[in-house]
């Protein structure tokens, strides 16, 4: 490649083909709430008086000081939906998922995000993912093996199909 493309070639090119939602979140170079003794509840408060870049400013301190903040990461993934930044949100939200892979919350998150961004892979898998883990609605996954790793078309399908029968199951 370096033959091909000669010196002097961007190093990180190859990134610009990657998917963002895949790429590490972006801390705020200042954050006045880092020294906070509490910085979740701190950003709930600042959510509630609808104050929401404060807010993430703290959700960020919250998750630099306690990476394996899984509400925090949560919390800043579901706020960066709701501002309409589903990159950062879906950014937010995997790290989330890593550190707590059955908070049902941050899988339903996830999976709206993805569909939001028009990644529908993914948003199936999250998707099904929760209703695994779901109480209520595992038992419609039990002994229904996923589809092949990258067969849209069939993850489409099955996971349509698990959510009408969770909803015929639970009707409103």
């Amino acid at each position: 490649d370096e033959e091909m493309f000669g010196e002097g070639f961007p190093a990180g090119i190859e990134g610009m083909w990657r998917n963002p939602n895949e790429q590490a979140y972006q801390f705020a170079e200042e954050n006045p709430y880092l020294d906070l003794d509490d910085p979740l509840a701190e950003a709930l408060r600042l959510l509630a008086q609808g104050r929401d870049r404060e807010a993430l400013l703290c959700l960020e301190a919250e998750v630099k000081r306690n990476p394996e903040s899984s509400e925090g990461w949560r919390v800043m993934g579901e706020l960066y939906a709701a501002l309409d930044q589903d990159v950062e949100a879906i950014q937010c939200l995997r790290k989330g998922h890593e550190v707590d892979p059955y908070n049902l919350d941050s899988l339903l998150a996830l999976g709206v995000s993805c569909t939001n961004e028009l990644d529908q892979l993914p948003a199936l898998k999250y998707l099904r993912r929760w209703m695994e883990n779901h109480e209520e609605h595992q038992v419609l996954t039990q002994g229904l093996e996923p589809p092949a790793e990258y067969d849209y078309e069939g993850w489409r399908q099955q996971v349509t199909m698990l959510f009408k029968r969770a909803a015929e199951a639970n009707p409103l």
